[in-house]
């Protein structure tokens, strides 16, 4: 439950800090600070894996079916 609410309080914050950055930056600067970001360990940290693939899609759909 710790992991869940600080997740969801850092999302919270990262939103309002884009929202902020998107009012007072001009389309280059917030480019290069998306850049920036995609650039350091906290986008290089992520770890979730998707899996969109067509079996993975309709394994679902047959799982939920079931």
């Amino acid at each position: 439950m710790d992991s869940f609410l600080e997740a969801a309080i850092e999302h919270d914050i990262t939103r309002e800090a884009s929202r902020r950055i998107q009012q007072t930056l001009s389309t280059e600067d917030w480019g290069a600070a998306l850049d920036e970001f995609m650039e350091s360990s906290s986008f290089r940290n992520v770890s979730w894996t998707v899996d969109d693939s067509r079996e993975g899609i309709y394994r679902e759909r047959e799982d939920a079916q079931l």
